[in-house]
């Protein structure tokens, strides 16, 4: 049963309004940034993929993955410096952590070359569900691009 507040605890209608306003800002605030980020990341992804792209069955260079652990990085500190929506925030450290994991997966010395197909479609479709599930949060589209990966 829910206890009754006194009437003058209660939050107003233009309370509650100006709350939810500031909701709706926060997740327009928390989409600009995010939107940002991509673009950021998605421009060094096009250059690492149009070097994958001659050979992209052969196993990557240090360059490329270094390329992409570099462009990882600067867009999990963009990430992290979002003020997520509540909704968002759980869907954010997902992705921040299957980003790491990929990036752990395609940079250990030791598994350069012995890395099985299975693992790096897993981590990438992690990744990439983790990614989807937040731009859902931020009301954005299904991303449409394509990039090849180390």
């Amino acid at each position: 049963m829910q206890a009754h507040r006194p009437q003058h605890l209660r939050p107003t209608l233009m309370q509650r309004h100006i709350a939810e306003q500031y909701q709706v800002q926060q997740c327009r605030s928390a989409t600009l940034q995010y939107l940002n980020a991509t673009i950021t990341l998605n421009k060094a992804r096009a250059t690492i993929s149009a070097d994958i792209a001659p050979n992209p069955n052969s196993q990557p260079s240090d360059s490329i993955i270094n390329a992409q652990v570099t462009a990882d990085q600067q867009f999990l500190s963009s990430l992290q410096a979002i003020t997520y929506p509540a909704n968002a925030r759980a869907d954010s450290a997902t992705l921040q952590n299957d980003i790491k994991s990929y990036d752990s997966l395609i940079s250990q010395e030791e598994n350069i070359g012995t890395v099985s197909d299975a693992s790096l479609i897993s981590a990438r479709s992690a990744r990439s569900a983790a990614s989807s599930q937040l731009r859902t949060d931020l009301g954005l589209p299904a991303s449409t691009c394509s990039f090849y990966e180390p």
